[in-house]
C-alpha cells in the first residue's frame, strides 16, 4: 500500500486589476475599497451567468504602520534593550517618535 495525494478545496481564483494605476499620493484605503467593489461585481456577475456556483469576495489582512504603510513589527521581549524597549515599532522614525511620546504620557 502507498500514500496517495488527493486534491481538495478546488476553486477558481479571479484577481481583479485596478483600472487606475497606484499613485504616490493614492489613499491605500480608497484603493482597497475600489478593488473590493470590483471583486464584488465580478462575483455577482459570475453567479448570475454560471449555474451551480457560489462566488464570494475574500481577502487577507495585514497590519501596517499608519505613517510608512510597511508591515507592523515591534521589538519583542526577547529583543528588547534599554535603547529599544519592548513594543517599540521598528518600521520608521515617525512611528517610534509617536510610541515614545505615548509611553511618556
Amino acid at each position: 500500500m502507498t500514500a496517495v495525494r488527493r486534491r481538495f478545496n478546488i476553486r477558481v481564483v479571479i484577481e481583479p486589476h485596478d483600472p487606475w494605476p497606484p499613485y504616490a499620493n493614492d489613499n491605500p484605503t480608497e484603493r482597497e475599497d475600489r478593488l473590493i467593489a470590483i471583486a464584488t461585481q465580478i462575483a455577482r456577475d459570475c453567479e448570475r451567468h454560471v449555474d451551480d456556483l457560489d462566488a464570494a469576495v475574500a481577502y487577507d489582512r495585514v497590519t501596517v504602520c499608519s505613517f510608512c504603510d510597511h508591515e507592523w513589527e515591534v521589538i519583542t521581549k526577547a529583543g528588547a534593550s534599554d535603547d529599544e524597549p519592548e513594543g517599540l515599532p521598528v518600521c520608521c522614525a515617525a512611528a517610534q517618535k509617536e510610541w515614545f511620546a505615548g509611553a511618556r504620557a
